[in-house]
């Protein structure tokens, strides 16, 4: 994907045109734009908004990963449906009607589909008496996975994660007001790495010990 290229699909009565592409990208509201930049949008629910382009997430400069945005332009033949800004900021998808039908648009992180599923029973938020500051934030969560006959419910709170299927499950964040958990999902295909070395120690610890007791035992025995 990128600036000036056509997207075009089957199952779509319209052609997107990529007026600009930013791998990542800043928002800013309609008091904060750029008046140069205001127009690139006309149409849908973020077309107030304005998406400038910024430096990459390098993983030292406080942002774990780029956020994209674009500004598409939507095509029905010649008949131009509309110039719209995309973005992961944006949460809503945008409404486009052709040919009497309604189509949505969204521009989001890559879905990863997994053969399991985690449902979320309960979240709780406890407060230092007195203060805003978390004492602990807990996920009830329903893991479910028909592959490994598994159907069970776990407390993932901090420091003490859900482990399955080679990912490990972090409780990381809350949403607003409450109303949702956010959990950190890690692979770490070498996590087997730490405990074959203290194996590897251990068992070059007891063969150096046994060279060296060996000949004591010898010696003590004359």
């Amino acid at each position: 994907m990128g600036t000036g290229k056509t997207i075009t699909n089957d199952l779509l009565p319209f052609t997107i045109e990529m007026n600009e592409w930013m791998a990542n990208s800043q928002m800013f509201g309609p008091a904060q734009s750029d008046a140069q930049r205001r127009g690139l949008a006309d149409s849908g629910i973020a077309s107030q908004l304005t998406a400038m382009p910024a430096p990459r997430a390098n993983g030292v400069d406080g942002a774990n990963v780029d956020t994209p945005s674009a500004y598409v332009t939507l095509k029905d033949g010649d008949t131009r449906l509309g110039s719209y800004l995309i973005s992961v900021y944006v949460d809503e998808p945008q409404l486009v009607t052709v040919g009497g039908k309604e189509y949505w648009i969204a521009l989001r992180f890559k879905r990863t589909y997994k053969p399991y599923s985690i449902e979320l029973i309960d979240f709780k938020h406890d407060l230092f008496t007195g203060t805003q500051m978390a004492r602990n934030f807990s996920s009830d969560v329903r893991l479910v996975d028909p592959e490994r006959n598994v159907d069970r419910e776990v407390l993932i709170y901090m420091n003490h994660p859900l482990r399955h299927a080679g990912e490990t499950f972090y409780q990381a964040s809350f949403l607003r007001g409450d109303t949702g958990t956010v959990l950190q999902v890690v692979k770490n295909p070498g996590w087997l790495i730490p405990y074959v070395s203290c194996v590897v120690v251990t068992l070059g610890m007891l063969i150096h010990f046994g060279i060296r007791m060996v000949p004591a035992l010898r010696r003590s025995s004359k």
